[in-house]
């Protein structure tokens, strides 16, 4: 990408340019091979499998809010249930301690009058305080048995009225438990319909996850046959590289030796290749997983010519850290004479981004923001511009 820091002058060796005539030939077979290539997958079985598993995914996801929107409305129901149930007690609660206290109020009742009438008798009425009924002379037979009677009658209706309320309160204390009972069971209905909705959920979440981890190796699937396609295609493009720069370099020496009226350009020979370029790609995939940094040149981060530039360092070459000055500090090489460590450039003159060449139809690259260090298949079509040998 073109976002190196500025050029710096090359070190060692003067600018080496790229002639048109050799970049045109070196291309000129690549762009269909590599489309093609690019395009292989397209209607591959990973493909079919990730729309169908995105599809399930989408459809998990749809289940999943359902049924954590359910078990938060049956949570809401509990909460109902909970509410009414505590009304419930609060209001056995409440009857409860009316019938205490009217019992208690019987039992006093009975004790005070029992009390008034016996002292009333024995006393003439002198020493009564509950009521002027127990106020007259009571030292006679009849007076005896008037008193005994009245007494008897005041104090049975005022148990008869207390009983009348306790008994009340007991059929309204029975229709209150009746009432808890009911509240109790809706809430353990709510309980166990929240318990359903989160188990539902639960293993709609597990489904979910499992088609997530098929996605992602269909992913992985379809990402590994794209890049083999065009690392193959990348591949068959040197091949078909080859064979033209050697059927050009045939036709070149047949219109030498016929006498030709012009000469023809002569193809740039590349400089012999030697270990330097496999010991800057083993340096250079130490720095796999190394986040892109614009202007890095660390092990904490990279840019595109950062990670040339330290790679080489470490087999003694010294690089500028621009793409485009590292273009212009290489040898030209033709794309059919590829060796490992040599650097492929692009935009013009290599000022845009640069990557390094590791075999096998694959390059090595810090390629842009929030990206990291990593090996894909070289691209050799558009914005490819060339390739360069920097040692």
């Amino acid at each position: 990408m073109n976002d190196d820091v500025q050029p710096m002058t090359p070190a060692v060796r003067g600018p080496r340019r790229f002639t048109t005539a050799l970049r045109l030939a070196a291309l000129a077979p690549l762009a269909g091979a590599i489309l093609f290539g690019a395009n292989a997958t397209s209607g591959s079985a990973a493909s079919a499998s990730i729309s169908g598993l995105q599809a399930k995914a989408a459809q998990l996801a749809s289940e999943i809010a359902a049924a954590e929107n359910q078990a938060n409305a049956d949570g809401e129901q509990i909460n109902a249930a909970k509410y009414h149930l505590g009304q419930v007690e609060a209001k056995i609660q409440s009857t409860n301690a009316a019938i205490a206290s009217d019992r208690q109020q019987v039992s006093a009742n009975q004790q005070v009058l029992q009390t008034d009438a016996v002292n009333a008798y024995v006393d003439d009425g002198s020493s009564t305080s509950s009521d002027s009924l127990f106020s007259t002379d009571a030292k006679t037979v009849a007076t005896t048995e008037l008193y005994t009677s009245v007494a008897a009658g005041n104090l049975s209706a005022a148990v008869d009225n207390l009983n009348t309320s306790v008994n009340q309160l007991n059929v309204e204390s029975a229709a209150l438990a009746t009432q808890k009972s009911s509240a109790e069971a809706d809430v353990s209905a709510a309980d166990r319909a929240q318990a359903q909705a989160n188990a539902d959920a639960s293993n709609l979440q597990r489904l979910y996850n499992q088609t997530k981890g098929q996605l992602a190796a269909a992913f992985r699937q379809a990402q590994a046959e794209q890049a083999a396609a065009q690392a193959a295609a990348t591949r068959a493009a040197l091949a078909a590289a080859a064979a033209a720069q050697a059927q050009a370099a045939a036709g070149a020496s047949t219109g030498t030796s016929s006498g030709g009226g012009s000469t023809p350009s002569q193809p740039i020979t590349p400089p012999p290749s030697s270990g330097v370029g496999g010991a800057a790609v083993a340096a250079a995939e130490s720095f796999l997983g190394v986040p892109y940094v614009w202007g890095g040149a660390s092990r904490s981060g990279v840019d595109c010519s950062g990670l040339v530039m330290l790679a080489y360092q470490e087999v003694g070459v010294s690089l500028p850290h621009y793409s485009g000055a590292q273009y212009a500090d290489s040898t030209p090489v033709p794309v059919s004479d590829l060796e490992p460590g040599d650097l492929l450039f692009y935009g013009y003159q290599g000022d845009e981004h640069v990557a390094m060449y590791i075999g096998g139809g694959m390059m090595i690259e810090a390629p842009h923001t929030g990206a990291v260090v990593h090996i894909t298949p070289a691209r050799l079509g558009y914005g490819f511009w060339g390739a360069g040998r920097p040692y």
